[in-house]
């Protein structure tokens, strides 16, 4: 699952999170593991499989400062604070991009960051490498280095530290409201001009409003996500120190090849439990 806001969000009710895996999905990885060993399966396929880059949205595309009008008091700083946001949900993108295609989410299954974290301790633990929960940023703290998992390492450090200076930044309650109070003040003031560039601004304000709650929600949602996986991880992890050290048996050192010996095909809606 991305960060992508797509869709509007209610601030008025907020999202109440909870873990999107269960126990029984790690006894599955282990159990389809052992299996796929029993069986003698190739372990050293190779993956062409990788994930096309979805285009940015219209709104990426225009001058936002020309959105707001210089005539409205506060307008013209209200656009340079929105291509800050917009530069922030860039750079978030690219960092979550760089860890996803590190664990090779493309061939995982329903794909969860869950998923995908559990996928990533595996190959860790399969390298010889510890990993430990941590109250603080990056919350699964690797201990250890080996080369060949360098750029895994790299990319979920990168990635966990991203998230917790953007959720630091942006959870002010205050800060967000007024942000979106702000916008359709200026919105507001556009519809009361009959001109059809006033229509297009009122567009794509609109998109940019809409688009910034759904930043915002899934900044929030992701956080919240990645601490109550570290609680899992404590809960679960003589289970997922086991997979990686079988995996180490049979030299599954990568995400890739791991991804492609024990992910569980088709739908494991049982053993997964999605926020709605």
């Amino acid at each position: 699952m991305g960060c992508i806001p797509a869709r509007k969000s209610d601030t008025s009710k907020p999202r109440v999170i909870t873990s999107a895996i269960t126990s029984e999905y790690l006894n599955i990885i282990d159990q389809k593991l052992l299996s796929s060993i029993r069986n003698q399966a190739n372990f050293n396929v190779k993956c062409r499989r990788f994930k096309i880059p979805e285009p940015e949205g219209k709104i990426f595309q225009v001058d936002i400062k020309s959105l707001f009008d210089s005539g409205i008091f506060g307008s013209a700083e209200h656009g340079k604070e929105m291509e800050v946001i917009l530069t922030d949900y860039k750079d978030f993108i690219s960092s979550q991009s760089f860890f996803f295609s590190n664990i090779h989410s493309v061939c995982v299954p329903n794909f969860c960051l869950e998923k995908g974290l559990i996928f990533m301790i595996t190959v860790l633990i399969a390298n010889q490498l510890k990993v430990e929960a941590d109250p603080e940023c990056p919350y699964l703290k690797i201990i250890g280095n080996q080369e060949s998992v360098i750029e895994l390492v790299n990319s979920w450090n990168g990635f966990s530290r991203i998230l917790e200076k953007l959720n630091q930044k942006y959870e002010r309650i205050n800060f967000c409201k007024g942000l979106l109070v702000k916008t359709s003040a200026v919105i507001k003031k556009y519809e009361n001009l009959n001109e059809q560039n006033a229509k297009k601004r009122i567009k794509y304000l609109k998109e940019i409003k809409d688009f910034t709650i759904g930043f915002f929600d899934s900044l929030r949602e992701m956080m919240q996500r990645v601490t109550i996986f570290a609680d899992f991880f404590i809960k679960n992890q003589d289970i997922i120190v086991q997979i990686g050290q079988t995996a180490e048996t049979v030299k599954l050192c990568t995400c890739e090849k791991m991804v492609h010996s024990c992910s569980i095909e088709g739908t494991d809606q049982s053993l997964t439990h999605y926020n709605s």
